[in-house]
């Protein structure tokens, strides 16, 4: 939910924008709204960056990309949270087509009564996928100057795992994607979608063309950033005896703030911290020498396999060889095995594809932009890809 509440004010100025009249105040006091505070551990390049973006006057769409559990969604939280937005929040991980519209509906009525604005047109209960209702929307909210104008926090939509509107709900997709390209024309306010799929730009880039679609890849922490938050999670665990230094913490977690605090916290359960997180991923690893077991048991098994045996090793000698580079260029393992048995691999979260204009990143003389990079899923598949390698001499 948004972080504003309905203020108790006299409504004594009339503002008017269309066919509708906006009833507020001539000045906003932005200090008499509560406001959540979303934590988030130090990422203040990201988080700057981000806040810049996110404030300009000319609104677009912002793709948000990175790695299961790099934080993407807690660093837009923050920045939405703590900054001067008026953000609204949907959550595709658990939702449906007309669970998405009643959310959507949802979020826009609770903004037009927190800012005393009553729009155009009814909108009613959704009881069907109702496209209609999001036109209704578009043409009760004026441009962005006005929000500014007026000293009112803009509304920023904020849609969590934007790339299963495109998996599950294709006809819904379409009337969506048709509805951010009226909210850009208009002028009216930033999106920010999330996504952990590699391949959702492609299909925003291919569905939205020319419309302003801004990308933004959100790595690991840098590593003096990690190396704080290791302090910051020891001494949370009372781990302050902690005999190793940060390198060997790093070497099973990567600089990745989720795999350090399960680590931290099972070193402190258990005296050490691999069950949780190198063991599933040995597994999982495992699996991928044996492409027909791991398409019975995989979790993305709705993917064909394209690669086989031979492939997978000879994409994880690659990873494992440009360890200290960090990545390997997704068009030279093409040549080695072919795009087809490339694109598997990244459909079933063996390798991750992207982009090169990250913010904030540990990798070491990124290519060009043009050029984009294959690294391995996180630090304990990579380790697990030196272990399978090194027990069976391959």
């Amino acid at each position: 939910m948004f972080a504003f509440k309905r203020l108790n004010i006299p409504r004594t100025y009339n503002f008017s924008f269309g066919h509708n009249y906006v009833n507020y105040m001539q000045k906003v006091n932005l200090s008499q709204f509560s406001r959540k505070k979303f934590d988030l551990f130090n990422r203040k390049q990201e988080f700057d960056l981000l806040t810049t973006k996110f404030s300009s006057n000319t609104p677009e769409i912002h793709v948000i990309l990175g790695p299961s559990d790099s934080g993407k969604t807690t660093l837009v939280r923050q920045v939405v949270q703590n900054g001067n937005f008026n953000p609204l929040f949907i959550d595709l991980r658990n939702s449906s087509g007309i669970l998405l519209l009643r959310d959507i509906r949802s979020e826009f009525q609770n903004f037009f009564e927190s800012i005393f604005i009553k729009p155009k047109t009814k909108l009613e209960t959704v009881n069907k996928l109702d496209y209609k209702l999001l036109k209704k929307i578009s043409s009760s909210l004026p441009n962005l100057s006005y929000w500014k104008n007026h000293n009112i926090p803009p509304p920023i939509l904020v849609i969590d795992e934007a790339n299963k509107l495109f998996e599950e709900y294709k006809t819904l997709f379409k009337a969506f994607l048709s509805w951010l390209k009226l909210i850009i024309q208009n002028n009216q306010f930033h999106v920010v979608l999330t996504s952990s799929e590699p391949f959702f730009l492609d299909w925003m880039e291919y569905s939205l063309h020319t419309m302003r679609l801004t990308p933004h890849v959100v790595g690991d922490l840098s590593i003096e950033e990690a190396k704080q938050f290791v302090n910051h999670e020891l001494e949370n665990n009372d781990c302050m005896e902690f005999k190793h230094d940060f390198d060997y913490v790093r070497s099973f977690t990567g600089t990745r703030m989720s795999f350090i605090t399960n680590f931290v916290y099972d070193y402190s359960i258990r005296g050490n911290g691999l069950d949780y997180i190198y063991n599933p991923e040995y597994i999982r690893m495992r699996w991928g020498l044996d492409p027909k077991y791991c398409e019975s048991r995989a979790k993305y098994n709705n993917f064909p396999i394209y690669w086989e045996k031979s492939h997978f090793i000879t994409a994880m000698k690659a990873l494992v060889e440009a360890e200290d580079q960090g990545f390997i260029l997704e068009d030279d393992l093409i040549k080695e095995i072919g795009y087809k048995a490339v694109r598997s691999l990244v459909d079933y979260r063996y390798l991750y594809r992207r982009p090169n204009f990250g913010l904030n990143s540990d990798l070491t003389n990124p290519p060009a932009e043009s050029k984009v990079m294959l690294t391995p899923m996180n630090q304990p598949s990579l380790n697990a890809a030196k272990d399978l390698l090194k027990e069976n001499n391959y």
